[in-house]
């Protein structure tokens, strides 16, 4: 069902190249296929990724190839390091103690409501990044004024100036 999946979207993807020299199709063959992956060819698709030129039926397929594929400790440590060099990063002071706290994102969990203002008043800086649709941001959303999706440089003074966001 899953390679049906993957190759059902391979037929709806274009085949034409991005402006930035990554071409969809060919980075999927090779996923498909189990070559090595180019970390430059990983760092334009994560750049396709942020931009918006690669679909989310895309990345699903491309993530369905990933989960079933022999990729060797290379290959995710290219990507790994794809990702950390193409994204935007906090500015983060050496002195400060930073927590990296994690929801779960499941139904009811809520708890990063109550922890995360806790534990920076407790002087930590805790930056809480919510990803896709959770119950405590769809909270957070009611409140006059509350900005769910911050820049990075609003990400930066929130944690300098409160010691926590949740975003």
């Amino acid at each position: 069902l899953q390679h049906y999946f993957i190759q059902s979207n391979l037929r709806k993807m274009v085949s034409e190249k991005e402006s930035m020299g990554f071409d969809f199709q060919s980075f999927m063959k090779a996923c498909s296929k189990n070559m090595a992956l180019e970390e430059k060819k990983l760092k334009a698709f994560v750049k396709s990724i942020n931009n918006g030129s690669v679909n989310d039926y895309q990345l699903c397929a491309w993530l369905c190839a990933y989960s079933n594929h022999s990729f060797t400790l290379n290959d995710t440590s290219a990507l790994t390091k794809a990702l950390v060099e193409v994204n935007q990063k906090l500015t983060v002071d050496p002195t400060w103690s930073i927590v990296n706290y994690q929801n779960t994102n499941v139904v009811g969990d809520s708890r990063n409501l109550i922890a995360v203002p806790l534990l920076a008043s407790l002087g930590l800086k805790v930056p809480s990044i919510q990803v896709g649709n959770c119950e405590a941001l769809e909270k957070l959303k009611c409140i006059p004024g509350y900005v769910p999706k911050m820049s990075i440089s609003q990400m930066n003074t929130m944690l300098a100036d409160v010691g926590c966001f949740i975003g």
